[in-house]
């Protein structure tokens, strides 16, 4: 586990969708992290908790949703003034621009 490496993703991220669903990811310096989806105007979430590993030379990023191991997700990651870029190259989820929440 090499923690510096991730220091540039350790915070949440959010991004709106039009379908009144507000994403949040959260990652933590122990390589786990937790993806919560917030809808109904905010009153009801859906946390799905995940491991991740970050490659900083690469930018490299690779979830592992707890709920839903295989097959993992993996991203090429942009990250620049107070926004995190998620370009989804495998495992067929979503792309993400999420700006920094804290």
């Amino acid at each position: 586990m090499n923690n510096d490496n991730n220091s540039i993703l350790i915070g949440s991220w959010g991004e709106q969708f039009p379908a009144d669903e507000f994403f949040e990811l959260t990652f933590y310096n122990d390589d786990t992290g937790v993806m919560t989806v917030y809808y109904n105007e905010g009153k009801k979430k859906s946390p799905d908790p995940f491991t991740y590993s970050f490659d900083k030379n690469t930018m490299r990023l690779v979830i592992v949703f707890d709920s839903d191991p295989e097959p993992p997700i993996v991203y090429d990651v942009k990250v620049s003034e107070g926004w995190l870029k998620l370009d989804c190259i495998s495992g067929d989820f979503e792309d993400f621009s999420m700006y920094k929440i804290k």
